[in-house]
């Protein structure tokens, strides 16, 4: 939960496209290019926070519902 929390607030701490930050829960780091994405990401919580730092240089918070409409092409960033 602490690696997620800094991610999020170094990220902005809300949805880029609708605002939403109720929660952290809620919210999605997203890769802009996914060939950049490390394969190992979803075990961040071991990552120090410079490894972490290093890897949402070219990401946005979404929520999920947001983040979803990306996937689907709905959202056009």
């Amino acid at each position: 939960r602490e690696k997620k929390e800094y991610a999020v607030t170094k990220l902005g701490g809300c949805c880029k496209v609708c605002g939403f930050n109720k929660y952290n829960s809620g919210l999605d780091i997203h890769h802009l290019d996914p060939s950049r994405k490390n394969p190992n990401f979803k075990s961040h919580r071991s990552w120090k926070k410079e490894r972490i730092d290093k890897e949402i240089e070219h990401c946005m918070l979404l929520c999920k519902t947001c983040h979803a409409g990306v996937h689907s092409k709905d959202i056009i960033l």
